[in-house]
């Protein structure tokens, strides 16, 4: 609850969604939904409980992933393939799994970019996704 010591609100992020194609929700067989979704992550939500000292500098890589689960956790899935080390098969298999950090992608901080919107120069590091 707010004002917990690890207590996190997104008040800054930013998301948007579009329908690609067909329509969202339809039970018909063979129906198909094909949609995209965008996020931006706002630093001042998700480095609020991080001292100065120890925030990310540019350059700094922190893993990063992102699952979604539909049907009662049938169906999983996730931006990218998570391939992991199996020791009980000897191999490299494919997992979707939010436990897995292993296997998630990065996210590098980056400089400090242009504001367009507002025609300054943002003192927040931006963060480049790279799988």
């Amino acid at each position: 609850k707010e004002g917990d010591l690890f207590y996190y609100e997104v008040r800054n992020q930013k998301t948007a969604t579009k329908i690609l194609s067909g329509s969202v929700n339809n039970q018909d067989v063979g129906a198909t939904a094909i949609w995209a979704v965008e996020i931006a992550m706002s630093h001042d939500d998700t480095l609020a409980h991080i001292s100065s000292s120890s925030r990310p500098k540019v350059g700094d890589r922190w893993r990063i992933n992102s699952l979604r689960v539909e049907k009662e956790e049938q169906i999983n899935w996730s931006w990218q393939p998570q391939i992991i080390w199996d020791p009980a098969q000897r191999k490299f298999v494919g997992k979707v799994n939010m436990h897995l950090p292993d296997a998630w992608g990065y996210l590098q901080f980056a400089p400090a970019q242009l504001d367009k919107q507002s025609n300054k120069n943002e003192s927040r590091i931006i963060g480049e996704i790279d799988a």
